[in-house]
Parts: C-alpha cells; structure tokens; sequence
C-alpha cells in the first residue's frame, strides 16, 4: 500500500472499528498525522493557536480506529490499543505490536489485508509414503510393458513389468522396487 492510499483509506475508514489494517496502512497514516504535527508546530508560532487544538481533535477518531484496526490485524483485540496509556512500558509494547507481520489468512476480524490465504508448508521429506494403489487399474499399469512371447509365470521370464512409482524394472516374485522402495504386493 502506498503513501496516498493509506492516507485516503484511513479518511474513508475515519471511524471504522472492524476489519484489519496492514502495516504499511498503520506506520504511513502515523507518518501523515507527524508531518501534520509538525506543520502546525511551525505555523502555530505565528498566531494561528487554533489550529494546535483543532487538529489533534480532527485526528484523534482515525488514529485510534487505525490503531484498532491494526491490533485485529495481528490477531489481538481492539482494546489492547488501551496498554498504550501504560507510561514507557505500554507505549513500547503497543509499537512492538504495531511491527509485526499480519496473521495470515481470515481471522476472526477479516480478511488479511494483503490478500495472503494460509499458509503453505512444504511436503516433509521425512514421511512415509503413501500406500501403493491395488485398484484394477494401478495392477494393469505394472504388466503393461510384459513381452507377449514370454508368460509371467516362466521361470526364464526376467522382467515383468515396471514400478508404477519410478519406472524401475520390475521381475517374478519381487515384493519391493529397487528403485524407490514402495511395496509391490499385487
């Protein structure tokens, strides 16, 4: 999310308390509402008093609702914005929230944000395979490649098909593949 879309996004949402907010929404919208600190700091020197009192009113709604949306956002409540009103200690805890990254996938408040569904693990290499398939059809796939001059049954035939698994050779009473160590029991 860009600059000018947090900021558009937070006027859009200016009270809205559900849903989940990135954090690229959160820390531009904190950015803005700085800069607009700042500029009325500077102008506030030059008899313009109203405005430092104005505009923390006018940003106070948005600020907590991006806040709350924020929380959601990394799976906490709305109310954990209120540890922020813990001097130091709580101000620290809330910006250590803020950094982390989105809980992926729904979650009870929404949608995430960026679009993620949940998370994809790799396969583990360490599992044990799964079970050879005795279907019809897995059995006819192992003898296709037989030699029609040789019958399965001779004792001079050596090669009886191939391992649906890996490819491998298969001969006359072999319960393993060589190749890849699945079960042959058909």
């Amino acid at each position: 999310m860009s600059f000018g879309e947090a900021i558009k996004t937070c006027f859009k949402k200016y009270v809205d308390f559900s849903g989940r907010a990135r954090r690229s929404e959160f820390w531009f919208w904190m950015l803005f509402t700085a800069i607009i600190g700042t500029a009325v700091g500077f102008l506030e020197r030059s008899d313009h008093h109203f405005l430092s009192s104005i505009v923390p009113l006018a940003f106070f709604l948005p600020n907590l609702a991006v806040s709350v949306r924020r929380m959601h956002d990394i799976g906490r409540s709305g109310w954990y914005v209120l540890i922020s009103l813990i001097p130091v200690v709580g101000v620290i805890l809330f910006i250590v929230q803020c950094c982390r990254d989105s809980v992926p996938g729904t979650n009870e408040y929404g949608e995430n944000p960026k679009g993620q569904g949940a998370p994809v693990y790799a396969a583990n290499p360490y599992a044990v395979p799964a079970e050879p398939d005795y279907s019809a059809e897995a059995q006819e796939a192992v003898f296709t490649d037989v030699k029609e001059e040789e019958p399965i049954n001779s004792s001079t035939a050596t090669t009886t098909g191939f391992c649906p698994y890996c490819d491998t050779p298969i001969t006359i009473g072999q319960k393993f593949c060589t190749g890849c160590g699945h079960s042959l029991d058909v």
